[in-house]
Parts: structure tokens; C-alpha cells; sequence
């Protein structure tokens, strides 16, 4: 195949940044690798962090055949790999493939302990496509002690997918909190995406609750400035106080 044709050139190539493109490019596409898979696993331990990381980035094209090697690799990965943010990205975006309920406990470490709102977003990823629908507490314990904004909107979207009328005070105190001064009004939500009060609202409107009620109304009376133009644009649809 194509893709073997770019893996066995890399192979022989001998300028480092050659390969990481021929890499990258193999990354970026959707050549399906048949007969390169082993050195695969020989790149992930190169010394460049460009070339193990687009390696690492391959092994998501393998099949669930390989999910248990994998996984096992991932993990001790990780242990090697502390105290690099990119790295552990990348590993956490192969467990997302490949990992099992044996990854968990090393993808709430990183989730817990690492500095960079990426690395942390890229755990909490693969925790929700190994095993989201039980963890809505993990969850809920990173909303409150991650101050990151990043990473509190991706666990509060996480929250609203997997939650339950238990999470209400927990996201109404958030969305006041959204609400408590001006941001940029020119956002670009990109792939489907929705601003993170949207999230809240969507789930919160679906609960019939006197602590909805109130909010909705604090925030049509108080709040509808501070909205950036998506938010404000959905809650005139959606809750009809245009």
C-alpha cells in the first residue's frame, strides 16, 4: 500500500526532518497501513520528539488487534513520559483507541496532576470513550479543583452528557460564574461545538426544577449583555425572551 510504501521510505531515510514529514503527511491522511505496523513500535522509542510523536499518532490506525499491545506500551509510556505534556497528549489520544479500564487509573493521574489544559483535555477524552458513563464523580472532582477554563469547559460539556439532576447546583453556580463579567464577543465555535453556557442551559432546561426557573430568570433580567453573540443568539431561540 501507499502507507507501507511512506513507512518503509522512512525507514531508509536518513535526515530526521525528511521523516517527519513523510510522517505527518501519513498522519494526516486515510492510508490504511498493512505490512509497516512492527516498525511502528520501533519509532515510538525515537529519540526526536517529532517522529515519536507522529508515531504515536499511527498506532490509532491500527485495528483492535493490536489494542492490548498497545495499551500495554501506552502505559509504560507514560510512566517515561511525566513531565512531558506533548508526549502525554499524544499517548492519552492512542488510549482513546485502544485503552481499557486498565488505562483509567494512570488517565485520571494525568487528569489530576498535570499542568497544561491540553494534556489534561486529552485524558479526560480517553476516560470518557473508555468508560464515560461511570465516571460523571471523577468528572464532577476536576470541575471543582481544575481552575483552567479550558479544561472546565470541556468537564462541564462532559458533565451535561453524563449527568443527572445531581449536577444541577454544580453547573448553576458555573453558569453564573460564565456570567459574572464581559468576554469576547467574536468567538468561532468550529466542528459542531457549542459555547459551554449552552451545554449548561441545554441540560438544565431539560430538568424541571424551581433552581432553573430562577436562573433562567436572573439571567433574562441581569445577564443578557454579557452573553457573546452564539449564546445570546441560542438563548433568544431556545428560551424565547427575545
Amino acid at each position: 500500500s501507499i502507507a507501507d510504501y511512506i513507512i518503509d521510505y522512512v525507514k531508509k531515510e536518513k535526515v530526521r526532518w525528511v521523516r517527519a514529514v513523510a510522517l505527518s503527511s501519513l498522519n494526516n491522511s486515510q492510508l490504511e497501513i498493512k505490512n509497516e505496523k512492527e516498525y511502528l513500535f520501533e519509532l515510538i522509542k525515537n529519540k526526536h520528539w517529532q517522529i515519536k510523536l507522529d508515531a504515536l499518532n499511527l498506532l490509532k490506525k491500527l485495528d483492535s488487534s493490536y489494542s492490548n499491545r498497545i495499551e500495554n506500551v501506552c502505559l509504560d509510556l507514560i510512566e517515561q513520559n511525566q513531565k512531558k505534556p506533548y508526549e502525554l497528549s499524544s499517548i492519552c489520544d492512542v488510549l482513546a483507541k485502544h485503552g481499557t479500564f486498565k488505562s483509567i487509573p494512570q488517565l485520571k493521574e494525568i487528569a489530576r496532576n498535570n499542568s497544561k489544559a491540553f494534556t489534561v483535555n486529552s485524558a479526560l477524552n480517553a476516560i470518557e470513550e473508555i468508560d464515560g458513563n461511570n465516571e460523571l464523580d471523577f468528572f464532577i472532582e476536576i470541575s471543582k479543583t481544575n481552575r483552567n477554563n479550558y479544561v472546565k469547559s470541556m468537564v462541564t460539556e462532559l458533565m451535561c452528557k453524563f449527568g443527572d439532576e445531581s449536577i444541577i447546583d454544580i453547573l448553576i453556580k458555573r453558569a453564573k460564574g460564565i456570567l459574572s463579567k464581559t468576554r469576547k464577543t467574536d468567538m468561532i465555535y468550529a466542528g459542531g461545538a457549542k459555547p459551554e453556557l449552552v451545554y449548561i442551559l441545554t441540560f438544565l432546561i431539560d430538568h424541571k426544577d424551581d433552581r432553573v426557573t430562577k436562573l433562567i430568570a436572573f439571567i433574562s433580567s441581569k445577564k443578557m449583555d454579557l452573553m457573546d453573540e452564539t449564546e445570546l443568539k441560542w438563548f433568544k431561540e431556545e428560551i424565547k425572551t427575545a
